[in-house]
């Protein structure tokens, strides 16, 4: 499957590293094929963060939600310290 970017990146200097690469496939059913890099199997995962933004295999939004969530309140804690230091 990974074939011709294989090939592609090698012309360029470039090596796809098995060990660092991890893949998230999307589809109906069970999912038969691996995807592998230079005869290594790569690793699929359920999730993963992309700019910031958690995906899902199944395209729950819950996930998201929950870290823009926390996130938020994590800012949000952050100022309000703030806020104390400046007022001394």
């Amino acid at each position: 499957m990974t074939t011709n970017l294989e090939i592609e990146a090698k012309k360029v200097g470039l090596r796809i590293s098995a060990e660092k690469t991890k893949a998230m496939q999307i589809c109906r059913g069970q999912v038969t094929d691996p995807i592998t890099v230079g005869g290594q199997n790569i690793d699929d995962v359920d999730r993963f963060t992309y700019l910031g933004s958690v995906l899902t295999y199944d395209s729950d939004t819950e996930a998201e939600v929950i870290c823009r969530v926390l996130k938020a309140a994590s800012v949000s804690t952050h100022e309000t310290n703030l806020d104390v230091y400046d007022q001394q």
